[in-house]
């Protein structure tokens, strides 16, 4: 019976999370989840109800590895485009607030016949500024050189659990058309990494660099300083990592019945399982409920587990602790498996069946007489 709850559990669990890990792309969440439950009251008798309650505190550290992968070529020295790419990339680093974000680590990769990497992952602001300020304009335009060279920056950064982000910016188009582009984001893609694009100023080959995006919502176009520190907002925005959509399920024990208008906020039941939706839950969560105990004991009256989706589309799971119950109730006597034994009668009892033997009276003997004749002399007198 226990089998067919649990596997009832994760049907319906995983029923319900098939839109979140249809969007999910295999990363597990920095976003955690504290647990506790509890029953009250913990000792009952049987036929009351006794109520559950389960909390959960959610909390999303900061877990990025990010390389800017940014146009060196002779283009930028037009209209000041290489000083405003430094300027607004320098404040973007600010925004990121490394100091307080250990989890975040920045690369700065630039480009223009060749590739070269001026910062490797690293979480010191004051080193990332400096490497910006190294992005000079010169020569051709080899955008797929770069975000190859982008690409080992990230591999140096393995193995982790981080969420692996490569920005490229360019104001021109690339030396040796879009294929090999295209061939470079794409390699990138089939790594989990998130690929972002960024057109700085009308000269830019617009459609190469919508395709190399992972999708259009991470592809901008930035025509002055002003909209490419927006295009670096949006990228914050869309790497920072918070809570999304959240599915708890709880199991109601077999030996226990659910009060169906205890529970709080409303959930769907189903095969025995409570089942909670969160779109977008905040950061603490509280369910109760009633139950009513079918037997008296001790038993565990939580079997609770959810699972989370964040804003980048990574998962997580989590578990509720056992919250114990105790139940009085009438105890079903036991059967003795000693045998009665009897005390002995004092006298045993006389057998019944056993016939009962009458002794034959021997005959009297008879005292046998017989006659004597006695003579006596006789006496003579002398006269005689």
């Amino acid at each position: 019976m226990k089998i067919r709850v649990f596997l009832a559990t994760a049907i319906l669990l995983a029923v319900a999370l098939a839109p979140l890990l249809a969007r999910a792309d295999n990363m597990v969440s920095s976003c955690t989840a504290t647990t506790s439950s509890s029953v009250e009251p913990q000792i009952i008798e049987l036929g009351e109800t006794t109520a559950v309650s389960l909390t959960t505190q959610f909390a999303c550290a900061q877990n990025l590895h990010l390389v800017l992968v940014l146009d060196a070529s002779g283009s930028m020295l037009s209209e000041n485009r290489n000083r405003s790419l430094r300027q607004a990339t320098t404040k973007f680093i600010e925004t990121l607030e490394l100091n307080s974000n250990p989890g975040i680590r920045v690369g700065i990769v630039k480009f223009n016949d060749e590739a070269q990497t001026l910062c490797k992952l690293t979480n010191d602001a004051g080193k990332l500024r400096s490497c910006v300020n190294k992005v000079d304009a010169s020569h051709g335009t080899a955008i797929d050189k770069g975000i190859r060279e982008g690409m080992e920056v990230l591999r140096d950064g393995r193995p982790t659990t981080a969420h692996e982000v490569l920005i490229v910016l360019t104001d021109g188009v690339n030396n040796d058309g879009c294929t090999p582009v295209v061939r470079e984001a794409g390699s990138a893609k089939s790594q989990d990494v998130a690929v972002g694009s960024i057109c700085f100023t009308s000269d830019c080959d617009v459609s190469c660099m919508k395709d190399i995006a992972t999708s259009l919502d991470w592809f901008w176009e930035a025509k002055s300083q002003g909209e490419l520190e927006r295009a670096y907002g949006n990228i914050q925005a869309k790497t920072h990592v918070a809570l999304g959509s959240t599915v708890i399920s709880s199991t109601i024990p077999i030996n226990m019945t659910l009060v169906t208008d205890s529970v709080m906020p409303p959930a769907d039941f189903q095969n025995n399982i409570l089942t909670w939706n969160f779109e977008q839950p905040t950061t603490a969560i509280t369910l109760t409920y009633r139950v009513q105990p079918l037997e008296a004991g001790s038993w565990n009256a939580v079997e609770a587990r959810g699972q989370l989706l964040d804003s980048i589309r990574a998962t997580g799971v989590f578990t509720f602790p056992v919250a114990p119950i105790q139940v009085n109730g009438v105890p079903t006597p036991t059967p003795s498996t000693t045998p009665e034994q009897s005390t002995p009668s004092a006298t045993p009892p006389r057998p019944t069946n056993t016939p009962e033997i009458t002794e034959t009276p021997t005959a009297t003997p008879t005292k046998a007489t017989s006659s004597w004749t006695i003579y006596l002399p006789r006496t003579y007198n002398e006269e005689d």
